[in-house]
């Protein structure tokens, strides 16, 4: 038997100099893990951190002690000599804050009761029309809001993780760029963004399902003769799912300061990053590999949204699908492309990183660094996706002599690949090719959590990651159930694979491994003249 590892408090101890970047006052009032922003001694569970650390945050706060901070000023900064009546102006502060996080706190609670009764009330109408329509009417719920019930499981994931990370002081926030810290949204705002998606598609669904049945009903009484039998729906169906993806848009870079701005501005952000940062960026940052690492977990819903859009445009929504089939059915060209686009995204991510690394080091001449072996990686989704188009456009018998073993062989390598980077690279966990002679060999020496958990991640990971070839292949798609399935089992896979690459993130910066990139100048100057 192995020696024991290490309590969990180790790692924290190595990582406690990062709360002091992490503490920033987030979207509820509630700060981190025992920190004083503006503080001339930023206090970590009763440490100071070093001057570093304090330039650092006191750069990012942008306040005015700051600036002198970062003009070189020996100014001290809110805790000790302040010109402005420091313990009353703490006073103030301390009790706006308090107020002003237990208001927020109210709202997000009524909010969520409000979300969670439209959710159910929405649910039991669509349990009741749903089954009244005929098969192409619910194909085309399926194909119009199916797609946001991965997402908004995965919002609810996210805040489970936030929360989790917030309880146990983790500095997660530390992995983020400095600019962006303050963006990110708390457990409890994750949470109510989650219910009110959710809320959002159920009723568009049940109301879209309501329309398409009483127009149904319009129809045939004009047919009948007795047009003053049924009127018709106040809304279309296609004026209902227009206005569910035009209002998920619209809230994402909807202008004004409502439910965290910062935060919606940040994804949109993100998003834009994502595409271009590889060719046009000057750098790619942990937000843009996370991003477009959960989007390949979302391919499958990519994916859906395209049929959905097509659909839109090139059918009636109450129309039989086989008028859009030829177009946007399983046989079209966009479906794969979908499917592919996040992985492609990640490949050109990950082309990027081995370059900028390759400058950094004076490398000019061709050499295989870990950056080349993950865009190889995302590469071997490629052929599972691509062979799994072919059954649209071969016979039966060429498939299942030809294709189908090709494409069976392809998903295996593409899992095995992805499983040993999982458990090797991404997470840091050891190397499992080697033999393993005691319990701790493969796992690392420094954990933040409990053994079992690790063992556990790995078996999971490596059983749900077959799930996701299930969901890359189009010639599958026709079984909505099973592919919904397979997409909510990938949210929870990628939900417990953020858990341990966000503490190996948190490791390399406490380790020195990766340093904190700032993207202004002037903070950078700050920093290296507090060293």
């Amino acid at each position: 038997m192995g020696p024991a590892s290490p309590p969990a408090f180790n790692f924290k101890e190595r990582c406690e100099g990062l709360q002091d970047h992490t503490g920033l006052q987030d979207h509820t009032g509630n700060s981190g893990p025992s920190t004083i922003l503006g503080g001339t001694n930023l206090c970590v569970k009763g440490r100071h951190t070093s001057s570093l650390s304090s330039s650092f945050v006191s750069a990012y706060d942008n306040t005015p002690s700051s600036v002198m901070m970062m003009n070189g000023s020996n100014t001290m900064m809110a805790g000790t000599h302040q010109q402005h009546s420091p313990a009353r102006e703490a006073g103030n502060g301390g009790a706006t804050s308090v107020s002003g996080a237990h208001t927020r706190a109210r709202t997000s609670s009524a909010l969520n009761l409000v979300f969670l009764g439209i959710l159910c009330f929405a649910v039991a109408i669509l349990m009741r029309t749903f089954p009244a329509l005929t098969y192409a009417q619910r194909s085309l719920v399926q194909v119009y809001f199916q797609p946001f019930v991965p997402l908004a499981l995965m919002l609810a994931l996210w805040a489970a993780a936030v929360a989790a990370w917030d309880g146990a002081d983790v500095p997660w926030r530390a992995c983020f760029d400095l600019s962006t810290r303050r963006a990110h949204m708390s457990a409890t705002d994750a949470w109510t963004l989650a219910v009110g998606l959710a809320a959002a598609v159920a009723a568009s669904a049940a109301a879209f399902s309501h329309a398409t049945l009483v127009k149904t009903a319009h129809a045939h009484a004009l047919k009948a003769g007795t047009p003053e039998r049924f009127a018709p729906p106040l809304l279309s169906p296609t004026a209902i799912v227009v206005a569910l993806y035009l209002g998920v848009l619209a809230f994402v870079v909807w202008p004004q300061n409502v439910f965290n701005a910062a935060a919606r501005k940040h994804f949109a952000t993100t998003v834009a990053r994502v595409f271009v940062a590889p060719m046009w960026c000057p750098r790619v940052n942990f937000s843009d590999f996370l991003f477009a690492d959960v989007l390949t977990s979302l391919a499958k819903s990519l994916a859906d949204v395209e049929r959905a859009v097509c659909h839109l445009v090139v059918t009636d929504s109450s129309d039989p699908l086989s008028k859009g089939m030829p177009v946007c059915g399983n046989a079209s060209w966009s479906v794969p492309f979908a499917l592919a686009l996040p992985s492609l995204i990640r490949f050109a991510q990950c082309l990027r990183a081995h370059r900028d690394a390759a400058h950094a080091r004076g490398v000019t001449t061709m050499y295989m660094s870990l950056d080349l072996w993950n865009a190889l990686k995302y590469l071997t989704a490629l052929p599972v996706i691509c062979l799994s188009y072919l059954n649209h456009h071969v016979d039966a018998e060429e498939w299942v002599s030809t294709w189908r073993p090709l494409w069976l062989l392809a998903a295996v390598v593409n899992t095995t690949y992805s499983v040993y980077w999982d458990v090797t690279r991404d997470w840091e966990l050891g190397a499992i090719h080697r033999v393993i002679d005691s319990r701790r060999q493969l796992l690392r020496h420094d954990l933040l959590y409990s053994r079992e958990f690790y063992y556990y991640l790995i078996a999971s990971n490596t059983a749900m990651r077959f799930a996701w070839s299930y969901k890359l292949s189009s010639h599958l798609r026709s079984r909505v159930a099973a592919n919904l399935v397979a997409a909510c089992v990938e949210a929870v896979r990628r939900f417990q694979w953020i858990f341990v690459r966000v503490e190996v993130e948190i490791r390399k910066i406490a380790n020195g491994e990766r340093k904190l990139v700032h993207e202004r100048v002037e903070l950078a100057e700050a920093v290296n003249a507090a060293v």
